[in-house]
Formats: structure tokens, sequence, C-alpha cells
């Protein structure tokens, strides 16, 4: 991190990284394996990023503060 406040990594013309996009959190329980997680834009039409991972891997946000 650089210390910037705005989203930004500083360099000129990076992009802003404050929009937020609203998220859907979808689980996938599994018998002999991790359950999943994936977190993904709720609106299908945005749908071009998605983040997976095992359940265990996600904390509570106020749990990490």
């Amino acid at each position: 991190m650089n210390g910037t406040t705005d989203g930004s990594d500083g360099r000129p013309g990076a992009r802003d990284r404050t929009t937020t996009v609203p998220l859907e959190a979808v689980v996938v329980r599994y018998e002999h394996r991790p359950d999943r997680r994936t977190l993904s834009p709720k609106e299908r039409a945005t749908r071009t990023a998605w983040l997976t991972a095992d359940l265990e891997a996600f904390v509570d946000l106020d749990d990490a503060r």
C-alpha cells in the first residue's frame, strides 16, 4: 500500500477501486471435502469475476477488525 485514501494506487490513470458492487454469496456443501463459498456480483450481466474459496477461509468482518 502506498498510503493513498482515494482507492487508487497513486499512478496516473490508475483505476479507482472505491466503486462498490453488490455481491452475492453462494455456499456449496460437499460430503467428502470442504464446503466452498463463491462471491460474485449480484447483477447477472456483470458476472465477469468470481472468488471461490473453502468456507473456512471466510471470516466475519467484525471478528477481523
